[in-house]
């Protein structure tokens, strides 16, 4: 499985991905499926991050189809190993642009992917729980995520947690890039 996911989902961003997650979660139930998920999403990490090291950006934006504006946008929220995890756990970035975008940074791989193996793990399961308990239903009917959730008061319980804790760390994150783009100001006016 996590063979078959890396080949598939290595240079396709939308797709395979989400139909192996949807696989991965009715075949090996949530807990398994978050296991073979996270293995591929941290080898595709890998992949991806080296890729963009070695072949740069403007390669990046034409292969993938990447807007600078997008990539941008990931590298402004910081480079600190916190700002990764909150980037990471928080389902509104795509690994494959964080992936892409962190390769053409200063960021070390070794760092990125130790981010990877701890900020995957929360998102991929939340994922992979919702998917689990929807099953095929969610190909059928748009508002099976929805009903699941209702009907599953534990599930929508846990998910608002969820919810609440990356907003948490993200503006965590945001107000501590801040507050180190302001000292880092400061020290340059005393030094002139």
């Amino acid at each position: 499985f996590v063979i078959l996911y890396v080949t598939s989902t290595t240079f396709i961003i939308f797709g395979p991905k989400d139909v192996m997650r949807v696989a991965g979660a009715i075949i090996f139930g949530p807990y398994i499926s978050t296991v073979f998920v996270w293995a591929g999403e941290i080898c595709n990490a890998a992949v991806m991050f080296s890729i963009s090291r070695k072949l740069g950006r403007e390669y990046v934006e034409k292969k993938f189809k990447l807007k600078s504006k997008a990539i941008d946008g990931v590298q402004n929220q910081g480079m600190s190993s916190f700002a990764i995890f909150a980037m990471r756990i928080n389902p509104l970035f795509p690994f494959r642009i964080m992936d892409l975008s962190f390769g053409l940074t200063s960021v070390r791989l070794k760092k990125y992917i130790i981010v990877c193996l701890l900020g995957s793990i929360p998102r991929i399961f939340w994922l992979q729980y919702i998917i689990h308990g929807v099953g095929e239903n969610m190909f059928k009917d748009v508002s099976a995520i929805q009903q699941y959730l209702l009907d599953n008061q534990t599930a929508l319980f846990y998910s608002l947690i969820y919810f609440a804790v990356i907003i948490i760390i993200s503006f965590a994150a945001f107000v501590r890039g801040l507050i180190k783009k302001k000292l880092k100001q400061s020290q340059g006016l005393d030094r002139e």
